[in-house]
């Protein structure tokens, strides 16, 4: 199986896991992270949600540009792939 293929898998049994009725709170902080080449920085936003007895990283998507536009549009498309 290609690791792409297990990364879906792994990402689609966590959010069978994780259970969005309940009171959450959105964190999010832009970073500058080396991408995978190490050459060049890209903008990055790791997109985490806490709660009761619950901590989950929706993911770190790249961004087009360090705006707060895209800032939101990317924690907006996150938490709607998580049902949140």
């Amino acid at each position: 199986m290609p690791i792409y293929a297990k990364n879906q898998d792994i990402s689609q049994q966590l959010k069978s896991k994780f259970n969005p009725n309940t009171p959450l709170i959105v964190y999010w902080d832009r970073n500058l992270l080396k991408d995978l080449t190490g050459k060049e920085l890209v903008d990055c936003l790791p997109v985490i949600v806490s709660g009761l007895e619950t901590n989950q990283l929706l993911g770190v998507p790249k961004l087009i540009s360090g705006t707060g536009e895209a800032q939101a549009t990317a924690v907006n498309q996150l938490l709607e792939d998580w049902g949140v």
